[in-house]
């Protein structure tokens, strides 16, 4: 059975940045579930596994529109440091929930600090980058049914890093 957009499926999967630094996978031993055509994963990764199979693997490179979207110049905003919470010590590198001027929330890094001023860049850190991601599908839950179509019992090795955090360079 092929998996189509709406069905509810587990995978495994790596994510790892042009260079081979693994920035997410699924938790090890256990695939990651979630519904095809929703918006939980990258783009790339939901066309790509539209069409696939219990058990079946791949590898994929996705470019900046199909993974974290263009780096926008849009996203960096200079503050004033009054306008920051004052309990909290701030330093460059440090991620802050902000919101856009529409209101919109926004998880931003400090970027740069100065007696006065916060630079704040709300792009994901992988904006801009290509992105490699290999997956495995380990079980398919069609759109109609709620019950597991097929299921691997066997866990592919690539997954089985700890998660890692990636630190924005390629």
């Amino acid at each position: 059975m092929a998996i189509r957009n709406g069905d509810r499926v587990k995978v495994f999967y790596r994510g790892t940045t042009m260079d081979g630094l693994e920035f997410d996978a699924s938790p090890t031993g256990e695939p990651a579930e979630f519904v095809v055509g929703a918006g939980s994963v990258v783009q790339g990764m939901e066309q790509s596994l539209v069409g696939m199979s219990v058990g079946q693997n791949k590898t994929e490179t996705y470019s900046p529109p199909k993974a974290f979207g263009p780096y926008r110049d849009d996203l960096i905003q200079k503050i004033q440091k009054a306008d920051l919470p004052g309990t909290v010590r701030f330093e460059v590198g440090m991620k802050i929930h902000a919101a856009t001027d529409g209101g919109a929330p926004l998880l931003a890094t400090i970027t740069e600090l100065d007696e006065t001023t916060a630079t704040l860049d709300g792009n994901h850190p992988l904006a801009g980058k290509n992105v490699r991601y290999e997956f495995q599908v380990a079980s398919i839950v069609t759109a109609e049914t709620t019950e597991p179509v097929a299921t691997t019992v066997q866990v592919n090795d690539v997954v089985d890093a700890v998660v890692q955090q990636a630190n924005g360079t390629s």
